[in-house]
């Protein structure tokens, strides 16, 4: 086959394969603590960049190797530059200040007491932010 012995090629299908893994990732974000997410998208860029960099190190043992080495590598730099922006994105909104209720919604005496209950339900049923009441 084409793979056998080209381990120049074999490092970037490893990295092309975990750059999927990394988009995966990025989307689905796994972990429940969000310090992990942000700690694993960076292990596997920092891997990911290593596998790229020890690939385009390697001597090629065949000639035709080049061919594929080269848009190979292009597209796994693009993957990951497409991979950051996500990360950076997530980064702002967890480092961006966000309010800790989306409303204080306020009101008077006994009826009123029962409308602004009943309109903080079907907003928090619109919106994932609680309601002060």
């Amino acid at each position: 086959g084409f793979f056998t012995g080209a381990l120049e090629l074999e490092l970037l299908w490893t990295a092309l394969v975990l750059q999927v893994w990394l988009v995966l990732l990025l989307h689905q974000l796994p972990w429940r603590i969000h310090a992990a997410n942000y700690v694993d998208c960076w292990l596997h860029i920092g891997f990911v960049a290593v596998v790229t960099i020890g690939a385009l190190l390697v001597t090629p043992k065949r000639k035709d190797a080049f061919v594929v080495v080269g848009p190979l590598t292009a597209v796994i730099a693009l993957l990951v530059i497409a991979s950051l922006s996500p990360l950076f994105i997530l980064l702002f909104r967890k480092v961006r200040r966000t309010k800790r209720f989306l409303m204080f919604l306020c009101h008077h005496k006994g009826g009123a007491g029962i409308w602004a209950r009943w309109m903080q339900v079907l907003v928090e049923e619109k919106d994932s932010q609680p309601i002060f009441l």
